[in-house]
């Protein structure tokens, strides 16, 4: 069965194939806000501008059912 786009757009975006793993990655610019590091969610907030209530467990988010967006 062949599947085609609905929509197609261009330019389309090249193919890229992801590098290895790097045993250290590349650090963020020194103005950069870090949203995600894989322990906290301290940098989002909800559209109350409040804490998401979110929970973040070996470096994965899970969302809480009924608290919403972020």
């Amino acid at each position: 069965m062949t599947h085609s786009m609905s929509e197609y757009c261009q330019p389309q975006p090249k193919i890229v194939t992801p590098v290895k793993a790097i045993k250290e990655a590349t650090p963020a610019p020194s103005d950069a806000i870090i949203l995600f590091d894989g322990n906290n969610l301290a940098e989002w907030e909800n559209r109350n501008c409040e804490h998401t209530g979110w929970t973040v467990h070996d470096g994965v988010i899970t969302v809480k059912k009924g608290i919403g967006n972020i």
